[in-house]
């Protein structure tokens, strides 16, 4: 890794960090919980904005099980954060199922319908005990 701007190596490993937690997917709140930090102390350090120190990376690494070295990014190779860059890219797109052939259904139709379409069946009770409707009786005039 080349050293240049202040700051450079604390968002290196605050990446490297994050990648390794993605990677596991375990959530940074989680984390601080596991490690008994606070989620503010942990929030600092995962983002970048405070240094670790050798006993943070010490703790991090022993939780993660894996090596100092690996958490500074010194396994060789691509970083953690870039490797899973890496497979996001290359991952295919998920397929979508296929609609499914047009059935005429009044919902199908129009979406609007779907709730009309369905009496409950407490109103369907109520219905079947309602006295069959006789005819009005026709007066000469």
């Amino acid at each position: 890794m080349e050293t240049g701007k202040r700051g450079q190596l604390r968002e290196h490993v605050a990446g490297e960090l994050r990648g390794h937690l993605a990677k596991k997917r375990i959530s940074a709140s989680e984390f601080a919980r596991r490690v008994g930090w606070s989620q503010p102390y942990m929030a600092r350090r995962y983002d970048g904005r405070v240094a670790m120190d050798l006993d943070d990376l010490e703790v991090i690494a022993r939780e993660l099980g894996i090596s100092v070295t690996e958490l500074l990014g010194g396994s060789g190779g691509q970083t953690t954060a870039a490797k899973l860059r890496l497979a996001e890219s290359t991952t295919p797109p998920r397929k979508t199922p296929k609609a499914q052939p047009n059935v005429r259904t009044p919902h199908a139709v129009d979406p609007r319908n779907r709730r009309a379409a369905r009496v409950p069946r407490s109103l369907a009770a109520a219905i079947g005990h309602l006295p069959t409707p006789q005819p009005l009786p026709v007066t000469g005039g």
